[in-house]
């Protein structure tokens, strides 16, 4: 799952430069939307935030997560299976797919729509289609979050 934020103070001023030009790859790396580093550490409330300290640093990574980066974490569920299913029908990496998604479930609904292209690029499909899914398709159920969903994918042929 993504997080929000990370803040982590650091004692040494040269650790913090050196983070600092690292930091693109540790938001992407930890699935971290935003990291700051910082010389003094604010309050981070219980509620939102879980706290660690070692030697020399000190970090608060945030807990709470919004509707948004619950719907991304999602579409990256829906992603996966995508692709797991791409390697099962021997799909090559170039080849184009149609996707079709049939749920019952409205989170996983909205998470499809809210990141459509998204999905729609990391699979390499010309589009997704929210509804059932054809006899004719490669489809598989999986359970995302609890959740019941039946994907189904077809070669795009030229």
């Amino acid at each position: 799952m993504p997080l929000a934020k990370a803040v982590i103070r650091v004692e040494n001023a040269n650790n913090l430069e050196m983070l600092g030009r690292v930091k693109h790859l540790l938001e992407y790396l930890a699935n971290i939307k935003e990291v700051e580093f910082v010389n003094e550490i604010g309050q981070c409330s219980e509620e939102e935030y879980v706290r660690a300290q070692g030697r020399g640093y000190e970090i608060c990574l945030s807990k709470v997560m919004d509707k948004k980066l619950y719907y991304e974490a999602l579409a990256r569920e829906v992603v996966r299976r995508i692709q797991t299913m791409r390697a099962k029908a021997n799909l090559k990496v170039d080849e184009r797919i149609r996707v079709y998604v049939s749920t019952g479930s409205d989170d996983l609904l909205s998470a499809i729509k809210e990141f459509m292209g998204y999905i729609t690029n990391e699979v390499r499909a010309t589009d997704v289609i929210v509804g059932n899914v054809p006899a004719n398709a490669f489809a598989m159920d999986w359970d995302i979050e609890d959740m019941r969903v039946r994907i189904g994918i077809e070669r795009i042929t030229q």
